[in-house]
This record gives C-alpha cells, structure tokens and sequence, in this order.
C-alpha cells in the first residue's frame, strides 16, 4: 500500500462529475481521514479556483482534482 501524507484511512472518492461528488462531500471525506476528490474535467480553472475555495476550504487533509487534458 502507499503512503499518502495526510490520508489516514484507505478511503477514495471517486470524482463523478455532475453528480454525487460535490466539493463539500471531498472535503468531509479527507476530513475524515480518506481522500477526497473534486470533478473538475469541464471545469475552466476560475470555476475550479472559486470551487475550491468556496466549497471545499474546510478540508483539513489534501483533496486531488481530477482534470481532462485536451491533446491536439
């Protein structure tokens, strides 16, 4: 298993985008001690910023977004 810093439980959220994962359950879910996950593939970066640090600034533990790359 890997070490994650700040990841004490082996808990992932998945990030479903448009549904169920929201900011606020990444965060509750690395407060909680897993590490919580934040959709953000179609997402511009202002919107991810602003998510970020309206919605998920309680998480005392690290969240991980996930981004879609667009390669030409």
């Amino acid at each position: 298993m890997i070490e994650i810093p700040g990841v004490e439980q082996p808990i992932l959220l998945a990030p479903l985008g448009g549904g169920p994962s929201t900011p606020a359950l990444a965060a509750a879910v690395a407060n909680a001690g897993g590490l919580g996950a934040i959709a953000a593939a179609y997402l511009a970066p202002t919107e991810i910023v602003d998510i970020v640090s309206r919605e998920a600034w309680p998480a005392v533990a690290p969240i991980r977004c996930r981004f879609r790359y667009k390669i030409c």
